[in-house]
């Protein structure tokens, strides 16, 4: 990925307390808008080393929630259930994939299923 990505973070005696949503799985969450990501904390950008290295993408949010309702309808489950007993990073890493990837490059949410910390 040639453009830069950066993560807002919080101090160290918050960062266990994010108040985000984990709407598209439990993992290290980044964009490539540095802007975008100020509004989670300190800005810096990610090394190589946190980014998915093989992410299932997605074009938009819209794509996302598609491929939600696919997995539902596959599995016979009703959607508003389906995370009630795994994590989609769960299902999609049983997919081979470590991460996700939504949205056009200059605006993309990057999420990493591999979280090794960062201190």
């Amino acid at each position: 990925m040639e453009k830069s990505t950066y993560i807002g973070e919080q101090g160290r005696a918050k960062r266990d307390h994010n108040t985000g949503t984990a709407m598209y799985g439990q993992g290290r969450y980044s964009n490539t808008n540095r802007k975008y990501a100020s509004k989670f904390g300190e800005v810096r950008t990610v090394d190589y080393e946190e980014m998915p290295s093989k992410a299932l993408s997605f074009k938009n949010a819209a794509a996302f929630e598609m491929f939600e309702q696919e997995l539902a309808r596959e599995h016979n489950i009703d959607k508003r259930h389906m995370y009630r007993n795994q994590d989609l990073s769960v299902i999609i890493k049983k997919m081979s994939y470590n991460g996700v990837t939504i949205g056009p490059k200059s605006d993309m949410i990057i999420v990493s299923y591999e979280t090794k910390k960062k201190d």
